[in-house]
Parts: structure tokens; sequence; C-alpha cells
């Protein structure tokens, strides 16, 4: 995904839609160390 182009308001919108499924995804798949992996992975792509 490239966020280059995206303003400070669609990213927090990326990073709210992010945190909501990291939170649904933890609850319904406790321990799935490799999701919490891959969303730590999106957000620090959001901030480069």
């Amino acid at each position: 995904m490239n966020t280059t182009e995206l303003g400070l308001d669609e990213k927090r919108n990326l990073i709210e839609v992010l945190f909501t499924e990291y939170s649904v995804m933890n609850f319904t798949n406790a321990g799935d160390e490799k999701y919490f992996f891959d969303w730590n992975e999106n957000l620090s792509q959001i901030y480069n």
C-alpha cells in the first residue's frame, strides 16, 4: 500500500481502520502474533 500521497486526515482514518481491524482480530484470534506484526508493519509504513 502506498500512502505517500495521503494527507494527515486520510492517514488518521487509515490508522483507525487498521487499529479497529487489529482489535477485532486480537479478540477473535488471541495470541496470533503474526497478525500483530503485519499490523505493526502497516502502521510503520503509514508514518514513513
